[in-house]
């Protein structure tokens, strides 16, 4: 985390560019995928942390496999997130390009 940056709970941002997922619904749908995860695996672990999540592939949120699978390969990334921040609150996790 940045210095200077007191927070004591995890904050997130989410990217999904539209060029992407011409549809708004689609791309809500996979935001609140994200979130749900995000609640699910950080939040609750009350890890400080600042995380972005950006989108660079197109994603098929429409397909229920899709949607499943993603939520488990997110959830992985966040826990091993959460395994860093505890053994090291100054941990750098790299970022993974979906």
């Amino acid at each position: 985390m940045p210095a200077g940056h007191d927070c004591a709970h995890a904050k997130m941002a989410i990217a999904v560019p539209k060029r992407l997922l011409k549809s708004s619904v689609a791309r809500n749908r996979i935001k609140r995928v994200v979130r749900e995860t995000f609640r699910g695996h950080v939040a609750a672990a009350a890890v400080p942390a600042h995380i972005l999540v950006t989108f660079k592939a197109r994603l098929d949120g429409r397909k229920a496999e899709t949607r499943q699978l993603f939520r488990s390969e997110l959830g992985r990334l966040f826990n091993d997130m959460v395994k860093r921040a505890g053994n090291d609150r100054d941990a750098v996790v790299p970022t993974v390009s979906s």
